[in-house]
């Protein structure tokens, strides 16, 4: 297991003022999700009551180290406390500080009342500037949806998250806007198409336990190598994502004006079609139109889903010898062994590049362990 460096957690308040609580950290805990901002707990233990006064509403706390090439430094909001112990001494308390991002924070305490206009992306990055400071957002690809937006005196997540909803790429591509732990609390507002084109983690790969004369030779090589590795769901509500049009369907379409055929490519799976049949106008009065000519919009049912179609293989990797540098939104290789008694080879199903959704950091005892889940790509 590899260990972080420097470990530091300090309390602070609006005047200036810092305790450090380094020395009374047990365990931290964060949790990052490619759908929202940071949150996490740090437990502690304090025989001083040390912490008792420290604890308010207005605190946040820092926590930051060095792991090998990487530097981590984040910011959060101080959620008061749970899991306090006092079962072994009323002087000797056990804590579990609950964090939640400075955004949510600001997020609460303000409402917008105003109208923007631009792209849905410059929208979303002028709100940000606005309510959660310049320079606290990067963007990754440009939005194809544009237009006037009215904010109707709602918080400024509320307000983004509507404008988010609606936008997509140029590829008809969603977008998602979360915080990354080795992101200095900034976030980032990234299509999932662009993700997956830009976002590559290079030299490491999740797998299974190596074997121990395999890590002894390379000191690095046991980066990536988790305790669990799970395959979680294998195209997990397949048929929910055919009837939404994700895998692609069988599409007859009526064209009354003429007796040609015409078929095209249709959804993620290549059997799957659109196809224009003849058919005889004199079967319909004027005025009247065949049933599956009203509300097709193939190109609305195309962009429903690269982002739902990534549900297919989840694997989830647990206690995994940290990869410095990964967080939510990056994707990264994992290889699965073929599930044969030779045990020989690659799994050409489950091996491949996902994109991680979902991250837990660990520390605990200076030792760094992650919990990761993957969407296949």
């Amino acid at each position: 297991m590899k260990q972080i460096k420097d470990l530091k957690v300090y309390i602070s308040s609006s005047k200036g003022d810092s305790l450090d609580i380094t020395k009374l950290v047990t365990n931290i805990k964060v949790k990052e999700s490619i759908l929202s901002d940071l949150s996490g707990q740090v437990e502690m233990e304090d025989s001083k009551g040390v912490l008792d006064n420290a604890i308010g509403t207005s605190k946040t706390i820092t926590v930051s180290f060095k792991y090998l090439e990487n530097t981590y430094l984040n910011r959060f909001y101080l959620d008061g406390a749970s899991f306090v112990d006092l079962s072994a001494s009323t002087k000797n308390k056990t804590y579990a500080i609950n964090l939640q991002s400075v955004h949510n924070a600001v997020n609460a305490m303000t409402l917008v009342k105003r109208s923007y206009k631009g792209l849905s992306t410059d929208i979303i990055v002028k709100i940000y500037d606005e309510f959660f400071g310049k320079g606290n957002i990067t963007v990754g690809g440009d939005s194809l949806t544009q237009g006037k937006y009215i904010v109707p005196n709602i918080s400024p997540k509320m307000a983004i998250n509507v404008i988010k909803k609606n936008a997509y790429d140029e590829k008809k591509s969603p977008f998602v806007l979360f915080q990354r732990f080795n992101g200095g609390g900034k976030s980032l507002l990234a299509s999932v198409n662009w993700l997956a084109e830009n976002q590559f983690i290079e030299g490491y790969t999740i797998k299974p336990t190596l074997p121990s004369g395999e890590m002894n030779d390379k000191p690095l090589s046991d980066i990536g190598v988790s305790q669990t590795l799970n395959i979680q769901s294998d195209h997990a509500g397949y048929l929910q994502k055919i009837s939404a049009g994700v895998f692609g369907k069988t599409i007859n379409e009526v064209d009354l004006n003429n007796s040609s055929i015409k078929v095209e490519d249709f959804g993620m799976n290549k059997d799957s079609f659109a196809m224009t049949v003849p058919f005889l106008s004199d079967k319909y009065s004027e005025g009247q139109t065949a049933l599956l000519n009203e509300g097709l919009d193939k190109d609305t049912q195309k962009s429903i889903s690269f982002f739902q179609s990534l549900n297919g293989i989840v694997i989830k990797s647990t206690k995994t010898v940290a990869v410095p540098g990964l967080s939510c939104g990056h994707v990264i290789g994992v290889e699965i062994s073929t599930n044969t008694a030779k045990n020989t080879g690659k799994s050409v199903k489950f091996t491949g590049a996902y994109l991680v959704t979902e991250m837990t950091h660990h520390i605990k005892d200076n030792v760094y362990t992650q919990d990761i889940t993957l969407m296949k790509r």
